[in-house]
C-alpha cells in the first residue's frame, strides 16, 4: 500500500495509517475519534498509538489507564515491515509534516492547515448513535490528502 492510500483500505486504515488519522483527528479536536482509531492500531500491535493513548490519558489526569497504555508500549514488540526503514511512503505530505515539527519545535500547539482541518472535521461517522463520535476514513480520502498537498 502507497503513501496516502494507508489511511483508508477497503474503508479500514493499517495500523500506521489508523495511528495518523488518530493523530490528525486529534488536532482537529475529536479525541473521541482519535482513541478510537490509536485503539485499532495498538490491538494490531503499534507501539506509537499505545503511546499516542498513554499520553491522551496523562493529559486528561487518567493515570491508570496511562500506565496501562505505558505499560503496552513497552510490551508491544517492534514490528519487522520486510522493508527497509523509509521504505513506506510517508502518510501526509512533507510539508504537513514540517509545519507540524517546527510548530512543535517552536513549542507552539500543533495546527493543521485549515484546508486538510476542514477536511478530517467532514469524515463522515456511522449511523449508529452509539459510534456517532467515530470519524470513518473514506474510499476517497487518500485523493483527497494528494489534491490537498497540491494546494
Amino acid at each position: 500500500m502507497r503513501g496516502p492510500a494507508r489511511l483508508c483500505d477497503d474503508s479500514l486504515p493499517d495500523p500506521d495509517g489508523a495511528t495518523v488519522l488518530g493523530a490528525l483527528l486529534h488536532l482537529a479536536e475529536n479525541p473521541d475519534a482519535a482513541e478510537f482509531w490509536w485503539q485499532y492500531a495498538a490491538g494490531d500491535g503499534n507501539r506509537t498509538a499505545a503511546f499516542c493513548l498513554y499520553l491522551s490519558h496523562r493529559i486528561r489526569a487518567e493515570y491508570a489507564d496511562a500506565a496501562h497504555w505505558r505499560h503496552q508500549v513497552h510490551q508491544l514488540a517492534p514490528r519487522a515491515t520486510g522493508a527497509p526503514a523509509g521504505a513506506l511512503p510517508p502518510l501526509l505530505d512533507e510539508s504537513v509534516r514540517n509545519s507540524l515539527i517546527a510548530q512543535c519545535h517552536e513549542c507552539l500547539p500543533p495546527t493543521l492547515p485549515v484546508h486538510l482541518r476542514t477536511l478530517i472535521e467532514h469524515l463522515p461517522t456511522p449511523d449508529d448513535e452509539d459510534f456517532e463520535h467515530l470519524s470513518l476514513p473514506h474510499r476517497r480520502l487518500p485523493q483527497d490528502l494528494r489534491r490537498l498537498a497540491s494546494l
